[in-house]
């Protein structure tokens, strides 16, 4: 994510404008819009007069999963493409430790589109919490969590899942998919592992103990 990547690209015709476009996916499962394919327009460049060109530039920050097709374009004649794959990052945890009762924010970029990567679902110390989608957020995922138990290191898992599907015994598709790294589906996201130190009990819990 944000990563600086040089394109280049040859056999374009000489001296023209080329038009460079980042391709993604915008829109939501959970609305009647639904969601399509949008290019944006990332640089307009000039062939050399061997038909050449060289950009640098850096990977938006945008949806993971299914790889994002780049295309080379003089007027509507598209001369050549490249895709990359943006992989789910950790943008922040804050704090990371504390009391019992902290709250913990989380943020990721990264997360995908499909049903097969557009949801992370969340453990603590391996209890099942809940799921997040980051599709309509354009792979953007942020969450607070209060964090319990006692003092230690506790563990927070983000692991891949299966968004909506047929089969409903077992009801796979509102659980973490704990075997994702033999066989999820899709485009292999990674589970993703935190860690918070708690530093001392709850206050309010401590003081009922001492009442």
């Amino acid at each position: 994510m944000n990563d600086k990547v040089t394109l280049t690209a040859s056999g374009l015709p000489a001296g023209k404008e080329v038009q460079i476009d980042w391709n993604t996916m915008v829109g939501s499962r959970v609305t009647a819009a639904g969601f399509s394919e949008s290019a944006k327009k990332l640089t307009v460049l000039t062939s050399d007069e061997q038909g050449k060109l060289t950009y640098d530039f850096r990977i938006p920050v945008d949806l993971g999963g299914v790889p994002h097709r780049i295309d080379v374009k003089i007027g509507d004649d598209i001369y050549g493409q490249a895709y990359y794959t943006i992989h789910p990052s950790i943008v922040s945890m804050t704090p990371t430790s504390g009391p019992a009762g902290t709250a913990v924010t989380v943020e990721i970029h990264g997360v995908g589109w499909t049903e097969y990567d557009n949801a992370f679902y969340l453990t603590y110390d391996n209890s099942y919490i809940g799921y997040m989608c980051g599709f309509n957020s354009q792979g953007h995922v942020k969450f607070t969590i209060n964090v319990t138990g006692e003092p230690g290191y506790h563990i927070m898992d983000l692991y891949p899942g299966i968004y909506r599907g047929q089969k409903q015994n077992p009801n796979i598709y509102v659980t973490p998919q704990l075997t994702y790294d033999q066989d999820h589906p899709g485009s292999a996201i990674p589970a993703i592992r935190l860690g918070f130190e708690i530093t001392a009990p709850d206050k309010e819990h401590k003081d009922e103990v001492k009442k």
